[in-house]
């Protein structure tokens, strides 16, 4: 695979979906990610490793130096869902590799399941979305995550506060135990977003919430002044 990208310099787009491929691991991360060299004019990337469960921290340290090279990306989707053997270090690289891509419009990024993450490590995604001002749309699902309570909740609402020029956000907090006291910060980030134009949220299984957590959430959805599409799944 490396040899063929490597005669493609005029390459804008690529996409690699790996979904369900078990039994890769490090060194297939480390044979894709050393095909996108800087040779390549990569405007869009999408890479799907749903359910690899073999990869660790040294492949997000291969995806960062990737993704190093390509300051120039516009569109970027990550699929990394289950991750079991992916710890706050390797969520650091990942987020750090993602901090370097300035031109950034439009990211999408599945961290669902990612289990062994605590708040210390989300602490560098609240770094990583102050990074990206140009963003303009922005998938994020964090369903089932445990480090998402606590600090965690806060971290998340305070860096998508940061995103002053985000028009579409698609957020799924589904099945996580987040109460409504932390959702009332998440909320109040959301309410920050004056550009924004799309929000769909799925709360699906979150079983701690009451009417105070949908209070929050429609106080904030009041003040979206340019919202024309509003998505809400419980």
């Amino acid at each position: 695979m490396s040899g063929i990208i490597d005669r493609q310099p005029s390459l804008s787009k690529l996409i690699l979906n790996l979904k369900n491929c078990y039994k890769v691991g490090n060194e297939g991360m480390k044979a894709i990610t050393k095909s996108i060299t800087n040779k390549t004019r990569l405007e869009t990337l999408n890479l799907n490793y749903s359910r690899c469960e073999h990869l660790t921290e040294e492949s997000m340290d291969y995806l960062k130096q990737a993704l190093q090279e390509h300051k120039m990306l516009k569109t970027l989707l990550l699929i990394f869902t289950k991750r079991r053997k992916i710890f706050d270090s390797g969520f650091e690289m990942l987020c750090h590799g993602l901090a370097e891509l300035k031109e950034l419009r439009e990211l999408t990024l599945n961290i669902s399941r990612w289990n062994k993450i605590t708040t210390t490590g989300f602490a560098h995604f609240k770094e990583l979305l102050s990074s990206l001002q140009n963003l303009q749309l922005l998938e994020l699902s964090c369903r089932s995550n445990r480090f998402i309570l606590g600090e965690g909740s806060i971290f998340l609402g305070e860096g998508l506060s940061t995103l002053v020029n985000l028009k579409t956000l698609r957020l799924d907090l589904s099945k996580t135990l987040i109460g409504d006291l932390k959702f009332e910060q998440v909320f109040q980030g959301i309410s920050r977003l004056v550009n924004l134009e799309q929000f769909d949220i799925h709360l699906h299984d979150c079983r701690k919430i009451t009417n105070i957590c949908l209070m929050h959430l429609f106080q904030a959805i009041g003040k979206l002044s340019r919202l024309i599409s509003l998505g809400v799944d419980l």
